[in-house]
């Protein structure tokens, strides 16, 4: 975040406060996404919630994946918005 906000500081262009919120969540979002995807999905090293039966670790799973979507899909529009 400092990196981000001395990288703005540094720019020739202005940012806006909804700049900067739109392009965290955007990288908060694909860091969510991929991780879920790899990490939950694909090689299994851990899950969201290992504290629940076996069988619901999917839906946590799947959940996370939504909310970094969200997290994702929200940051572009408010980009858009910017």
């Amino acid at each position: 975040l400092v990196l981000l906000v001395r990288a703005r500081s540094r720019s020739p262009a202005t940012w806006t406060l909804r700049g900067l919120v739109a392009t965290l969540l955007i990288g908060f979002g694909a860091f969510n996404l991929a991780e879920g995807v790899v990490n939950h999905l694909l090689l299994g090293i851990h899950h969201v919630n290992e504290t629940v039966p076996r069988e619901q670790w999917i839906w946590w799973d799947i959940g996370f994946l939504v909310w970094g979507a969200g997290m994702f899909g929200t940051g572009l529009l408010l980009r858009r918005a910017d």
